[in-house]
């Protein structure tokens, strides 16, 4: 298990993740997110993104709705320029946030997907 963003004691600041790998593995992990300290926040996420999507990825952040809960899914924002694989599990996990966010879309083959690995949080923190 990752344990980024070390140092506090406090439960309610650990937050879990699941890996999400295109080859369709996932890992399930935990960090310690500071609430209300945006930038020790930015520093772990940029740690734990460095290690998943690699050291010269740029993360981008998308607020989705799965299993009930407002989450938080960390993809490679350039993963389709660099011609990364597709990720089942992840597409579906945004696929299915785009479709809750507007009754008006309807799931189809030919919406947008994710490329390479992404992080999946329990909980939306980025505000």
């Amino acid at each position: 298990m990752h344990q980024y963003g070390g140092g506090r004691d406090l439960a309610s600041m650990q937050t879990g993740y699941r890996i999400l790998r295109a080859d369709g593995t996932e890992i399930a992990s935990a960090c310690w997110i500071h609430e209300g300290d945006v930038s020790g926040t930015r520093e772990t996420l940029k740690r734990l993104m460095a290690e998943v999507l690699g050291p010269d990825a740029g993360f981008e952040r998308v607020r989705v709705l799965w299993d009930g809960k407002e989450r938080d899914l960390f993809v490679d924002e350039m993963g389709h320029p660099k011609g990364l694989s597709p990720n089942r599990q992840a597409t579906i996990v945004y696929r299915s946030a785009m479709v809750q966010h507007d009754p008006l879309v309807e799931a189809r083959e030919d919406m947008p997907w994710i490329a390479g690995d992404a992080v999946l949080f329990d909980r939306s923190f980025w505000r």
